[in-house]
């Protein structure tokens, strides 16, 4: 598996969708911390994510995402899961 992140915190990725390989995956990163979209994580959080995996035909991943309460990780998780992102 290639694992491909983008730019600006792993969430650019407009250079990158040009690759052609059946075994890249795309990797982002969110924390409630200094984003505010994630302060209550929800489906249009996901929209620019999903986007490209629509664009691309390949997987997401949530590689990395924290906040200091169980609550907001469920949250996450669940919302993540319930569109089959991987984490």
């Amino acid at each position: 598996m290639i694992v491909i992140e983008g730019n600006n915190y792993a969430h650019d990725f407009s250079v990158l969708q040009a690759l052609h390989d059946d075994n890249i995956l795309y990797e982002f990163h969110e924390y409630a911390i200094g984003n505010r979209v994630w302060k209550r994580p929800d489906a249009p959080a996901l929209t620019p994510f999903l986007r490209l995996r629509q664009a691309t035909g390949r997987p997401l991943w949530l590689g990395e995402f924290g906040e200091n309460t169980v609550a907001w990780q469920a949250q996450v998780v669940g919302l993540l899961e319930a569109r089959g992102i991987g984490w």
